[in-house]
């Protein structure tokens, strides 16, 4: 039935089969209008259990090669270490203490510190009981022991000298000690510490605390931070500057620089009125560095033209430029010379320059002189001793005399190399001759 049924529906008109495989007229639009409904079918991903197998022996496989080239030379260098450990250190690294008990654990997890928050705080005197005084007693009774540190002392600043190529190149290398005095000094009171506040995050809280600095690092920090001997200079540079701009624009006024007081200031405000009266019931204002007004006539003749008896030659000589009258020399040698020659005009503003700002350099320098400090050192550690005094070498071609401060620390017996200064005092020459014969 349903052959029959198939049978009896319509055919397809042969005239439009042509357009239907070579392609016709485009179809038209469909209206947007028109609800068009469409049936999509997603397609699932298939279960393939090969995939799963291929990536977890990967993965098996990685993880043993990982395991044997890096996780196994490390367990057997970390064993060897746990073994050849003490039994205190092995305690240490557990966090426990002798008696099996937890010891927490004191050390901070971060710490930043607060810029601008140092602050030197003074320590107080030394009691009697206390170490450091018990070695600055058995110190100043043993009198080999101080020897000892005199010839140290000695010997540290003889190296120091021999090292100084600009020292050995003129007065030879053979150094010995000729004269010493140096004194013992024992400060009463330990040296200052430097505190600053840090922002500490630890086990449980983050907290605002003070915590000490090093006395070498708080040194770098403010040498660093803080040039005092450079700003110094510099204020008096600016102010020698201004002072000697006022005194210009007061002498320009009539202003004398003896002071000014009422009479002075009135005398130069009359002055300065019929100055400048002077000026404006003029007519013609010229300058000999200005070309001349309309109104003037140049020299020569009466009727403005040039003087008859005036040559060729003469006009030659006045067309030629000028710029040889700069009262500045030009260097001779040429390569001195850059691409672009300075104007004159260039090197008149830096004469003008030079000469403006000579006096406030000469008041740097001397600034810069006085307040300059040679290496600031740090502060030593409590228990330690002063070494003062002068030491004199003897070398090939002359005397040097030294002062120094080495400081030695009486409990650890150790010398503050960090704290200590050495400074050429006098260099005596063994031969003198006159400079003018």
């Amino acid at each position: 039935m349903s052959r029959v049924l198939r049978m009896l529906r319509s055919r397809r008109n042969v005239f439009t089969l042509g357009r239907q495989v070579n392609g016709g007229a485009a179809e038209p639009v469909a209206d947007p209008s028109v609800v068009r409904i469409q049936h999509v079918r997603f397609k699932r991903k298939v279960f393939r259990p090969w995939n799963v197998a291929g990536a977890g022996l990967m993965v098996f496989f990685c993880y043993h090669i990982y395991k044997g080239a890096i996780w196994g030379p490390l367990d057997k260098f970390l064993d060897d270490e746990l073994a050849s450990m003490s039994a205190e250190e092995r305690r240490e690294l557990a966090g426990v203490d002798k008696n099996g008990r937890k010891v927490k654990n004191t050390e901070d997890i971060l710490s930043i510190p607060l810029p601008f928050t140092t602050r030197m705080v003074k320590q107080p005197p030394y009691a009697g009981n206390s170490p450091e005084w018990k070695a600055f007693v058995k110190l100043s009774k043993d009198n080999e022991l101080r020897a000892k540190i005199e010839n140290d002392v000695c010997n540290v600043v003889q190296r120091l000298l021999q090292n100084s190529t600009f020292l050995t190149n003129r007065l030879g290398k053979e150094m010995r000690v000729s004269r010493k005095m140096l004194t013992f000094n024992y400060p009463n009171r330990p040296p200052s510490v430097f505190m600053r506040k840090n922002i500490v995050v630890d086990d449980a809280t983050i907290s605002i605390t003070e915590k000490p600095v090093h006395p070498w690092v708080q040194t770098r920090i403010m040498q660093a931070l803080w040039p005092s001997a450079l700003a110094v200079s510099l204020w008096t540079f600016s102010g020698a500057l201004v002072k000697q701009n006022m005194d210009s624009a007061a002498r320009l006024l009539g202003i004398e620089q003896s002071g000014l007081s009422s009479s002075n200031v009135s005398l130069a405000v009359e002055q300065v009125d019929r100055k400048l009266k002077e000026i404006a019931s003029s007519k013609t204002f010229s300058s000999p560095n200005f070309p001349p007004t309309p109104g003037s006539k140049p020299e020569g003749t009466a009727n403005g033209g040039l003087p008859s008896n005036t040559s060729s030659a003469s006009r030659e000589k006045s067309t030629e430029p000028t710029t040889a009258s700069v009262d500045r020399p030009l260097p001779s040698d040429p390569s001195a010379l850059s691409d672009k020659m300075l104007s004159a005009k260039d090197l008149y503003l830096i004469k003008v320059t030079q000469e403006h700002t000579s006096g406030p350099w000469q008041k740097f320098k001397q600034s810069l002189g006085l307040h300059w400090k040679p290496k600031q050192t740090c502060l030593p550690q409590p228990g330690s001793i002063a070494i003062t005094g002068l030491v004199s070498f003897e070398a090939p071609h002359a005397y040097i005399t030294c002062e120094v401060k080495i400081w030695y620390n009486a409990v650890s017996k150790a010398y503050e190399m960090r704290s200590s200064t050495v400074r050429v005092k006098e260099i005596q020459p063994k031969r003198q001759v006159p400079l003018m014969k």
